[in-house]
C-alpha cells in the first residue's frame, strides 16, 4: 500500500504549485495528481481550503491549482463524496463567474470552466443547478456559463439531456441580446454541442435513465434558434463565426420540426450552398449539405428533386478543385454521389458526420 499522506506535505506542495520554473510546476501537478489519486478526498479538500484560505492568490498560481484539481477529479470523480463534489463546484463557480477581465483571467475562468465539467461527469445535477441560479431570463450570461453547458451536456449525454428542455426555453430569448461576436460564438457552439448531445441520446435512448424523452420536446426552441443563426449571424463577417454557424446547424437541421423544414430546404439548401464562394472552410460547408440531405432523405422532403439544378453544379466544382487537401474524408470524394441525382444522397448516408 501506499505511505499515508500528510496534510503539511500537501500545503507545501500546493504552496509551490506557481514556482517560477516550469519543470517544478508540472513535478508539482504530477505529484498532486500522483496523491490525489490515492487520496482524492484529502488532497482535493487541501487545495480547496488554501485557494479559500488565499483570497489574494496571484491568477497563474490559482489557475495552476485548480487545474491539479480539474487532473485529479477527472480521475476519481466516482470516489468523490457529495459534499466535497458541491464544494468544488461552489468555489469553481464563483472563479469562473467573477467580474474582472482580461487574458490571464479569460485563462483562469477557462480551468474553473473544465473543472466544473469533470465534476458534473457525476454530479450534473448540483452543476446544472449552480450555472441555472445564474441564467436569469433578460440577462446575458457570462461566455463561460454558456461555454460550460455545452461541454458538460457532451461529457455527460444522459445526465444533461434531461434538463435541456428548460435550459433551451430559459436560453433561447437570450441570443437576440447578443451583440458581441464572441457571444455569438458562445451561443453557437452551446447550441451545437447541445443538439449533438440530444441527437446521441435519441439514438441510444433504451440506454437512458428517462427514455420517454422525444425530439419534439427539443425542436420548436431549435427551430427558433436556428432562425436566428441561418437568417441573422450567418451574414456576419467573421469567417470563424461563418465556419462554428454551419457547423452548428450540421447537427441541428435534425431537431427541426419535419413541416419547418421541409419549408426552409430550398432557402437553406441555397444558403449554405452560397458559403463555397466566400471564405468559409469548403469541408465544414460539404458537411452540413450532407446532413441537410441526410435529414431531408429521412423525412422522405417533396421538395430535394427540385434542387438538384442549385446543387449540382457547386458540387461539380467540388469534385473538380485541385485544392481539396482534407485528408480521408475529403469533401470531393463524398460528393460524388449528389452529384449523380439527388436520391443517390442514401448512398452519402454512409458518410460518418
Amino acid at each position: 500500500g501506499s505511505r499515508p499522506v500528510k496534510k503539511a506535505s500537501l500545503v507545501a506542495l500546493t504552496d509551490a504549485a506557481f514556482d517560477k520554473d516550469e519543470g517544478v510546476r508540472w513535478q508539482i501537478k504530477l505529484s498532486l495528481h500522483d496523491l490525489g489519486c490515492h487520496n482524492p478526498e484529502l488532497v482535493l479538500r487541501t487545495c480547496l481550503e488554501f485557494l479559500v484560505k488565499h483570497k489574494q492568490l496571484v491568477q497563474g498560481h490559482r489557475m495552476a491549482i485548480i487545474s491539479s484539481m480539474e487532473a485529479i477529479v477527472r480521475d476519481t470523480v466516482k470516489q468523490l463524496s457529495q459534499t466535497l463534489g458541491k464544494n468544488i463546484i461552489s468555489m469553481a463557480s464563483d472563479e469562473m463567474t467573477k467580474s474582472s477581465e482580461g487574458a490571464e483571467v479569460d485563462k483562469l475562468k477557462e480551468e474553473a470552466s473544465n473543472l466544473l465539467v469533470a465534476v458534473g461527469c457525476r454530479f450534473s445535477d448540483e452543476v446544472l443547478a449552480e450555472i441555472q441560479q445564474k441564467l436569469q431570463p433578460g440577462h446575458l450570461p457570462q461566455f463561460h456559463e454558456v461555454q460550460t453547458l455545452g461541454k458538460l451536456s457532451v461529457a455527460n449525454v444522459y445526465g444533461v439531456v434531461p434538463h435541456l428542455p428548460g435550459i433551451l426555453q430559459t436560453m433561447t430569448p437570450m441570443l437576440s441580446m447578443a451583440r458581441q461576436d464572441h457571444m455569438k460564438m458562445a451561443f453557437t457552439s452551446v447550441l451545437g454541442l447541445f443538439a449533438q448531445s440530444i441527437l446521441e441520446y435519441l439514438e441510444h435512448s433504451d440506454r437512458a435513465p428517462n427514455p420517454v424523452l422525444k425530439k419534439s420536446l427539443f425542436s420548436q426552441e431549435m427551430y427558433a434558434c436556428y432562425k436566428i443563426l441561418f437568417s441573422g449571424w450567418l451574414r456576419n463577417k467573421d469567417n470563424k463565426l461563418r465556419s462554428a454557424i454551419v457547423v452548428s446547424l450540421s447537427y441541428m437541421v435534425h431537431l427541426i420540426p419535419d413541416e419547418k423544414l421541409e419549408d426552409e430546404l430550398p432557402k437553406l439548401i441555397s444558403g449554405i450552398l452560397t458559403l463555397y464562394k466566400k471564405r468559409c472552410e469548403p469541408f465544414y460547408v460539404t458537411r452540413c449539405i450532407w446532413h441537410i440531405l441526410d435529414t431531408g432523405v429521412h423525412m422522405t422532403s417533396q421538395v430535394l428533386d427540385s434542387q438538384i439544378d442549385n446543387l449540382l453544379p457547386p458540387l461539380h466544382h467540388q469534385i473538380c478543385s485541385s485544392e481539396c487537401e482534407l485528408g480521408p474524408w475529403c469533401p470531393s470524394i463524398t460528393l460524388w454521389a449528389p452529384a449523380s441525382s439527388i436520391w443517390k444522397a442514401r448512398s452519402l448516408l454512409s458518410w460518418p458526420p
